[in-house]
């Protein structure tokens, strides 16, 4: 009996593992970083919604060291659009226009965005970065980067 449940918290944890596994690489390639091998997960939380498995939510929070969080950095400083989107930033995390000349430089941006590997931009805050997602709205993207604590907020919710 000992062995049988030695081998279930065994298996449970490889599975745990494996998954952790996968949302970092979700991670990786939503926000279109690298986030090297040296760093912790503080955050890894699965939420199911409703009941069902097909709409929830995961979060994680990542605490990296500073040289990879300055190699992170040249990487969003490097991406198209980088620090001129956040203008049109709204309270609750999307974006809001205002005058046409911003609805067209704001369509254009998405639209150059929509034919490369990014899904959106990045643009900076009192504390570091912040992700301006223009993707999938079904499956809406919150991340940011806290250049004070060294962490990596990453929210991926399909709905």
């Amino acid at each position: 009996m000992k062995n049988i449940l030695t081998f279930i918290l065994i298996a449970f944890l490889l599975t745990s593992c494996s998954n952790q596994e996968k949302r970092i690489i979700l991670l990786e390639k939503e926000l279109n970083i690298e986030l090297g091998k040296d760093y912790k997960i503080i955050q890894d939380d699965d939420v199911s919604h409703n009941g069902f498995e097909s709409y929830y939510t995961l979060k994680l929070k990542i605490e990296l060291n500073k040289n990879d969080l300055e190699r992170i950095v040249k990487q969003l400083e490097s991406e198209p659009y980088f620090d001129q989107l956040g203008k049109f930033r709204s309270e609750t995390g999307r974006y809001r226009l205002a005058g046409q000349e911003n609805i067209d430089y704001f369509e254009n941006a998405t639209d150059s965005l929509k034919r490369t590997k990014y899904r959106g931009s990045w643009f900076k805050t009192n504390t570091g970065f912040e992700f301006m997602d223009l993707g999938n709205k079904m499956e809406p993207i919150d991340a940011e980067i806290n250049l004070k604590e060294l962490t990596l907020k990453f929210e991926f919710s399909h709905l």
